[in-house]
């Protein structure tokens, strides 16, 4: 049986395939760093702040048409709460505010 992922973990998958395609492995390495250190346990704040400091990577990392495109790739349709690049059903995100 597949182990259902939340919409974090879902997002963060994607986000980081989205990242090693467009920029690259080194680029993609030091925006993710600290990922690893999330969990099911990790504070709203902690999510926040992560996800803050990731995209504040990319601004620094990657031109604005890269940012566009990594962006874009890891966006899911959040009326049917299905990932549109693979189709996997999502649960209900965490609100983080």
């Amino acid at each position: 049986m597949l182990e259902e992922r939340d919409f974090e973990q879902t997002w963060l998958a994607k986000f980081s395939s989205s990242l090693d395609e467009i920029a690259g492995e080194e680029i993609r390495q030091a925006v993710i760093e600290g990922s690893d250190e999330l969990s099911s346990h990790s504070t709203r704040q902690e999510v926040i702040d992560w996800s803050k400091g990731a995209l504040e990577r990319v601004d620094s990392l990657v031109d604005k048409e890269k940012r566009k495109r990594i962006m874009t790739g890891c966006a899911c349709s959040t009326q049917s709460l299905t990932c549109r690049s693979c189709g996997e059903p999502m649960r209900t995100p965490r609100m983080l505010v």
